[in-house]
């Protein structure tokens, strides 16, 4: 593309109607793009406009001159995602440069938007084009030394954790030495020398696994054999960075002296499990010094008393950044609601009446802590389970869905059903311990500063599950069973949301 579309203005050159997908940015985000910092934390509430914010500072950087395509970086966690921003840009672009297009017959821009993952193999094919990715296909049970299933158990079990972490040698032995027991730091270097050689051998044929991508970017960056030249590198959901993103982009900014513009929430970080660190968002100076932290706190989806009730709850955590979430809505009416039943069986069958006097088309998601809680569905005979999505046999244009409330990230309904709200082990929140090696593991690499413990994770996720309604959320509860959540939200927050007693469910219920 040709450079004449981003030579250099002043930024009073810029329209004061500055506009990304027809919408005008409010002040919050305007500052956060505007911002010249090399480091820049925007810290972006549920509903805020996050990615219309990351689509604005790209246009920003095209429009001022701050960078062409080529500079620019833009990485997001998942193929979904970053195929979503790819296309939003390209759609804003076009809109944006139309007429300079057109005179001047520019080719598409070379604007990079990947994942981490897909920009490591990028960056891999730049030394070998004939670089590939391989199914890690090895199963511990297939190896002799594995002789009982409880074996293989914690075989997948370290395997896991070296998926996660980039090791030098005498750190795998740190890790070995400070094992409890003698078995499991036996079967750690086993397993670790065993990993370690697959991917060499993998690598001699210009292959590895998925999980093996970015730590071989990771050494490639540090020997200096791949270079980038990158002027700004721009992070959707900083908050879920693991230790290896963190070094993978560390690494990225050093090659090119990038600047840096993160955007995330730590109230939605609910990916430690899987080595996601919020502790890269809380203390964002320690990793990168001096910084401008952003704030944009207006919600556009759903209406004050959720946003009250929801930014209350999550700040009982007090690690959490203090911030309030400010509503650009009104209320709809009862927007959090709690049904209590002798089963939930009851709930949702007394749920169902309430379905049949919503709006055309509204658009309803059920969402449980586990994948297991979609079973619970089936007690409710009016409904219908697909692979995709949940018939309603009298409204069958109610749009129904059932997810996870990990796999709820980042979407929206108009009703939101919170499902087996109880006390127990795999209620929400859940009390699930982890097996004995795996708490090893993880109490190793807090001591050895390789991951810190995520803590409050299931309060953050809740968070997360109130925060998908546009106009309401509706909790299940068992009478008798609630958790510990539903307790605090009871006593702490009544002014905010109704529980009705089935007995006292006449309101909802339009029977003859």
């Amino acid at each position: 593309m040709s450079k004449n579309l981003f030579k250099n203005k002043s930024l009073d050159t810029l329209p004061l109607d500055f506009r990304v997908e027809n919408h005008p940015l409010d002040r919050e985000q305007r500052r956060a793009i505007y911002d010249p910092a090399r480091f820049n934390l925007v810290v972006a509430d549920a509903g805020s406009g996050k990615t219309t914010t990351i689509l604005g500072k790209i246009l920003y950087l095209l429009q001022s001159g701050f960078a062409s395509p080529p500079e620019i970086l833009v990485l997001s966690f998942t193929h979904d995602s970053a195929t979503e921003l790819r296309e939003r840009f390209f759609r804003e672009y076009y809109q944006t440069f139309a007429k300079q297009i057109l005179l001047e017959k520019s080719s598409p821009p070379n604007i990079t938007i990947e994942t981490f993952h897909s920009l490591a193999l990028k960056l891999l094919r730049s030394l070998w084009p004939d670089f590939s990715v391989v199914t890690d296909k090895t199963d511990p049970a297939d190896d002799s030394s594995s002789d009982s299933d409880d074996k293989t158990t914690l075989m997948s079990i370290i395997r896991e954790f070296l998926d996660l972490h980039e090791l030098e040698s005498e750190t795998v032995a740190q890790i070995a030495s400070k094992f409890s027991s003698e078995e499991y730091r036996k079967l750690f270097l086993t397993v670790s020398e065993q990993y370690q050689g697959e991917l060499s051998g993998l690598l001699e044929k210009h292959q590895t696994t998925f999980s093996g991508l970015i730590k071989l970017a990771i050494r490639y960056l540090r020997s200096g054999q791949i270079k980038t030249r990158f002027r700004y590198i721009i992070v959707d959901e900083y908050q879920d960075l693991s230790a290896l993103r963190q070094e993978f982009l560390h690494l990225l900014l050093e090659s090119s002296q990038a600047n840096l513009f993160a955007v995330g929430d730590d109230w939605q970080a609910i990916y430690g499990f899987s080595g996601s660190r919020v502790d890269f968002t809380l203390n964002f100076r320690r990793f990168w010094g001096d910084f401008s932290l952003h704030r944009i706190s207006k919600t556009y989806r759903f209406g004050p008393t959720l946003a009250g009730l929801s930014s209350s709850f999550i700040m009982q955590d007090h690690t959490q950044i203090r911030k309030q979430i400010q509503s650009q809505k009104e209320d709809a009416l009862e927007p959090v609601v709690e049904i209590s039943g002798d089963s939930e069986r009851l709930d949702l069958e007394v749920l169902t009446h309430y379905f049949e006097s919503l709006p055309r088309d509204s658009s309803i998601l059920f969402l449980g802590r586990f994948q297991i809680d979609r079973l619970r569905l089936l007690h409710c005979t009016q409904f219908k389970l697909t692979s995709d999505s949940i018939e309603f046999q009298t409204r069958p244009d109610l749009k129904i869905r059932f997810l996870t409330v990990h796999q709820s990230k980042g979407l929206e309904a108009d009703h939101v059903i919170i499902l087996n709200n109880r006390e127990a082990k795999l209620g929400f929140p859940a009390h699930v311990k982890d097996p004995p090696l795996k708490a090893e593991l993880i109490r190793i690499a807090g001591e050895l500063k390789l991951d810190q413990i995520s803590e409050n994770e299931e309060r953050r996720l809740f968070y997360v599950a109130l925060t998908r309604a546009k106009k309401q959320v509706i909790l299940l509860t068992v009478d008798g069973k609630e958790s510990s959540f539903i307790k605090e939200l009871r006593r702490k927050f009544r002014p905010d949301f109704t529980t009705y007693y089935l007995s006292h469910f006449e309101k909802y219920l339009k029977l003859e």
